[in-house]
């Protein structure tokens, strides 16, 4: 079973007559004589039938399928002899053996070296486990790792060796959690995991680990020349592990004589989630001020107030706002380093810049433009609009599908509703199951990318937001929800964004989205490419199941071919 359904796509369709389909594959014959076999409560007649070959399953007393063997090629069961090459490669291989070369090899054995940060080791358990259980183990106490510590404080030799030598000399017994010295010839060779910069503290130790020999604590390792290092990372400094980051200062002073500032800070942002600074906090402190160079006049024209006089600490906030944004837009974030100051989010110092953005709309110009627009709808078009913009403005919520083949004008109705709602100084939502589609509305982003939605959904997925956060806080403030091509979508998108606002705004008297407006488009010629994974998505039924379960929806069909302005 996959999602609930068969994932050999039974019970078939009854057919009168057994075929071939477009692929070659057969359609065998399955009659409705209306006979079946009940099991488990469950009534079973041909079309549960697996196919089968009757007079193999008689002579050998089982179920024999043969539908495998006649869809794929002819046994080889002997590959054809080529006298000619043996005869060369035969000469080879006596050449070899008559010059003493070896006649085979092994390559070199690996052994991984897992570490951990003090306190953190890696522990395996199942859902039902008891805690107890789980931390008395012998694994919740002593890792690889610690064993390395404990063979350090018994072993001289072993104080010589760093941890990826280990394994040259030393196996460790996986039961009794320790090392023990090689009692035969041999060695093996030790690779420590690898550990993304990222990771700041799990990267700098892994490269400690590579240098000092016989630490017996994690103390040890970060001490040198007798100095105690609070972190991995100071302790790599001390010895000179480290390139400075020289190179890339130079690089965003270089940028700054021909590059605005927007430009300084989506350079900085994609350096930072790229790793190339070794120490992001210094690079920080010595480029701040360059990055902040045009931040004043920019905050002037957003608050249409040219008087305005920022701070420097008011400008440092706004600059890591505006990092901050491109790094979430990458799927990283600030917090993600803790050596760089974070944006603080105080009334002035702070502002959500996706609520910015939808706000931004020049409201005049778009009610110029929704009255031209207004005047050029048929008469279908406009109780479609009347029927939408009412359930906005009374704050009833509710859920429209507008169904209608391409040419009809739905795209012309979205542009028109996204004016109405906008000139008001609401936000509107417009997003499509498709890059090309979402490009044909204004502001319009893909629902995957505006709500965050996993790329392969499932019935428990959740959108990649929280409550507080700025993507929460716009979906939350959004009085409009406008989603294009509908039917090309799974229904777990629908329903991871459901769950999501539920759980960003809470569930308001158990109705769908919230209460909140969400109008779904499209036509079903579109959905032979919906991305769900079921069979039955061909005819729609993917996403006619979703609307059916949230038991409320308006479904408007619209026919009147329309020329797009």
């Amino acid at each position: 079973m996959v999602n609930g359904k068969c994932s050999k796509f039974f019970p078939k369709s009854y057919v009168e007559n057994t075929t071939v389909d477009k692929d070659g594959y057969p359609v065998y014959r399955r009659r409705d004589t209306g006979a079946f076999v009940e099991k488990n409560g469950f009534k079973c007649d041909n079309r549960y039938v697996v196919p089968y070959n009757k007079e193999l399953s008689l002579n050998l007393q089982k179920i024999v399928s043969t539908e495998q063997d006649t869809n794929k090629d002819n046994d080889d069961p002997e590959k054809p002899k080529n006298e000619i090459k043996d005869f060369f490669d035969c000469s080879l291989r006596g050449g070899l053996a008559d010059s003493k070369f070896p006649m085979h090899w092994r390559s070199t054995p690996v052994e991984k070296l897992a570490f951990h940060l003090e306190g953190k080791q890696l522990l395996y358990f199942k859902a039902d486990d008891d805690v107890q259980t789980i931390l008395s183990r012998k694994s919740a106490e002593i890792s690889q790792m610690i064993a390395w510590f404990r063979l350090n404080e018994t072993n001289e030799f072993a104080r010589t060796l760093t941890f990826a030598q280990i394994p040259n000399y030393f196996t460790y017994n996986k039961k009794d959690r320790e090392f023990r010295p090689r009692k035969q010839a041999g060695f093996s060779i030790g690779r420590i995991n690898y550990v993304p910069r990222k990771i700041e503290e799990g990267y700098y130790l892994r490269v400690l680990l590579n240098i000092v020999t016989g630490p017996r604590s994690f103390e040890e390792i970060r001490t040198y020349r007798g100095v105690v290092y609070e972190k991995f990372k100071e302790a790599c400094y001390a010895r000179g592990l480290l390139d400075d980051d020289e190179v890339w200062v130079d690089s965003i002073k270089s940028a700054s004589e021909w590059c605005f500032g927007d430009h300084l800070r989506n350079l900085f942002a994609v350096m930072l989630a790229s790793d190339c600074f070794t120490t992001p906090e210094d690079v920080w402190e010595r480029t701040w001020h360059i990055l902040a160079e045009d931040m004043e006049e920019k905050k002037r024209i957003e608050n249409e107030n040219p008087a305005l006089i920022l701070d420097e600490k008011q400008k440092r906030n706004f600059v890591l706002q505006e990092i901050q944004m491109v790094m979430l837009r990458n799927g990283t974030s600030l917090s993600n380093y803790t050596s760089m100051p974070q944006p603080q989010k105080d009334d002035f110092a702070y502002s959500n810049r996706l609520l910015t953005d939808e706000l931004s709309y020049d409201k005049d110009l778009l009610k110029v433009k929704h009255d031209e627009w207004i005047k050029m709808m048929t008469t279908e078009q406009k109780g479609v609009y009347d029927e939408i913009t009412g359930a906005v403005l009374d704050k009833k919520g509710g859920i429209f599908f507008v169904y209608g083949f391409g040419g009809t004008g739905k795209t012309f109705m979205w542009k028109t509703l996204s004016a109405a709602i906008r000139s008001r100084g609401e936000i509107v939502l417009n997003v499509a199951s498709s890059g090309i589609a979402s490009l044909l509305l204004e502001g319009g982003r893909t629902a995957h990318s505006r709500f965050a939605i996993p790329i392969n959904p499932d019935d428990f997925t959740m959108c990649k937001f929280a409550p507080g956060s700025d993507l929460g806080n716009l979906a939350k403030q959004a009085s409009l929800i406008i989603w294009d091509e509908a039917p090309m979508m799974s229904k777990y998108c629908f329903e991871a964004l459901d769950r999501s606002l539920r759980d960003v705004i809470g569930n308001v008297d158990n109705k769908p989205f919230v209460g909140k407006v969400v109008v779904f488009g499209g036509d079903f010629q579109t959905s032979s490419s919906c991305d769900c994974k079921c069979r039955s998505c061909g005819d729609c039924t993917c996403f006619i199941e979703f609307f059916l379960s949230m038991g409320t929806l308006q479904s408007i069909e619209v026919n009147e071919e329309y020329e797009a302005v």
